[in-house]
C-alpha cells in the first residue's frame, strides 16, 4: 500500500453542527480550501475563528466565523489553490480550537489485489491505533532545539531560533537571519543595521549587548533570559511542538512494553503504531520552568485511539474512508495500516 496526499487525493471534512440563527455578533460560513495553508488564508479572507488548523495537502471543508462579513463566496480560485465560502448563518458564539466532534476522511490509495483482499476482510471492524501526533506537527527544526534546550545549551539554541532558515521565511527575514548568523555575538554590530533596527528584534540585541557592558562575558543563564525578546507566538509554537515530540516518546515506549508489533515511522523515526487496552489511558507531559514562562501547560492526551474503515474501489481506484475523534491524525492511521499489510509479506 502506498499513498500521496494531495488536493485530488485527501479529503477531510469536519464533523460539527452549529446552532445558527438570523441575528448575531459572528458570521458563520462553510470553508472549503483546496492547496491553501492557515497562514495563506489571512491574504485572502478576514482573520477569524476555526475549530482547527486543516491540511494544506488536501481538499478540506471546515466552519469559519468572523465578525466582518465575507462579501464574495469564490475568494481565490486557480489551477492549483482554490478557496470558497459559504454563508450559513449567524451565531453569538465563536468557534475555538477543539470545538468540533472531530473528521471524516477519504484518501485514495494504491494497492495490490492481495492487500485490497485483506483490508477489505478486516474493514468495519473497530481497532485501536497510537495516539501520535503525526508528521505535520513537527519539522526537522523542531527536533534539533528540543535537544539544545534539554540539554540547557541556551545560547546555541537562541542562535538556532534567530538564524536557522525556514521555507515560511520572507526575503526581510532571510536577510535578518544572514546579518545574526555572521555577527552573532557582536551585538553592536548586529544593531547598526537598519532592518534590525526596525524589527521586533531590536529590544533582544539591545538587552544582549547591555548584558555583555555589565558582565564582559555572557554565560548560559544571561542567553536563557534573553529568549523572553523572542518572538512569543511562534516560538511557543515550536516548545508545543517539543511536547507533543515527548508525548510521542513516552506513547511508544508503552507501546514497546505492551508488546505492540507494527512499526511505522514519523519524521524518519521508527514507532508502534497498534495499540492494545491495557495500555495505560493517558499520558502527561510534564511543563518545564522554561516552557511556563511561555504559557505552555502540562500536555495529557490519550495514548490510543479506537476507529475502523470502510474500503470503496471507485472505477480503477482504491479508497479508504475513516472517521477520527478531535485530535487524532489520519496519517497516523495511514501509517499504521501500511505497515500492517508490509508485515504480511504477501
Amino acid at each position: 500500500m502506498n499513498y500521496k496526499l494531495n488536493q485530488d487525493t485527501f479529503f477531510v471534512n469536519e464533523i460539527y453542527s452549529p446552532k445558527l440563527k438570523d441575528e448575531g455578533e459572528y458570521y458563520y460560513y462553510i470553508l472549503t480550501k483546496k492547496g491553501v495553508s492557515n497562514k495563506e488564508l489571512e491574504k485572502y479572507i478576514p482573520r477569524g475563528n476555526t475549530c482547527g488548523i486543516k491540511d494544506k495537502n488536501a481538499t478540506t471543508v471546515q466552519w469559519f466565523c468572523t465578525t466582518e462579513k465575507i462579501e464574495k463566496a469564490t475568494l481565490l480560485e486557480s489551477k492549483n489553490k482554490e478557496i470558497k465560502v459559504k454563508f450559513k448563518g449567524k451565531s453569538d458564539e465563536r468557534l475555538f480550537v477543539g470545538k468540533h466532534e472531530g473528521n471524516k476522511f477519504e484518501v485514495k490509495v494504491n494497492l495490490s489485489e492481495e492487500e485490497y483482499k485483506e483490508l477489505k476482510s478486516i474493514s468495519n471492524r473497530p481497532f485501536l491505533v497510537c495516539n501520535y501526533f503525526g508528521e505535520q506537527r513537527f519539522d526537522d527544526r523542531v527536533f534539533q532545539l528540543k535537544e539544545l534546550l534539554e540539554n540547557e545549551f541556551y545560547q546555541d539554541a537562541l542562535k538556532f531560533v534567530l538564524t536557522e532558515e525556514s521555507k515560511f521565511d520572507s526575503e526581510t527575514s532571510t536577510l535578518m537571519k544572514k546579518i545574526i548568523e555572521k555577527h552573532f555575538g557582536d551585538w553592536k554590530k548586529i544593531l547598526s543595521f537598519e532592518v534590525i533596527n526596525n524589527s521586533g528584534k531590536k529590544g533582544l540585541f539591545e538587552f544582549l549587548n547591555k548584558r555583555t557592558e555589565e558582565k564582559k562575558k555572557l554565560d548560559e543563564n544571561d542567553f536563557k533570559e534573553a529568549f523572553r525578546f523572542v518572538e512569543k507566538n511562534s516560538f511557543k509554537f515550536s516548545l508545543k511542538a517539543i511536547q507533543s515530540k515527548k508525548f510521542n516518546e513516552l506513547v511508544n515506549i508503552e507501546a514497546i512494553q505492551k508488546g505492540a508489533k507494527v512499526v511505522g515511522l514519523i519524521k524518519g523515526v521508527e514507532f508502534l503504531f497498534d495499540a492494545k487496552k491495557s495500555f495505560k489511558r493517558q499520558i502527561t507531559v510534564p511543563v518545564t520552568e522554561f516552557e511556563k514562562s511561555f504559557g505552555l501547560k502540562e500536555l495529557e492526551r490519550n495514548t490510543y485511539f479506537q476507529t475502523k474503515f470502510k474500503l470503496n474501489k471507485r472505477k480503477d481506484d482504491y479508497w479508504i474512508l475513516f472517521d477520527l475523534e478531535k485530535g487524532a491524525y489520519a496519517t497516523v492511521v495511514l501509517e499504521y495500516l501500511k505497515n500492517y499489510l508490509k508485515g504480511l509479506k504477501f
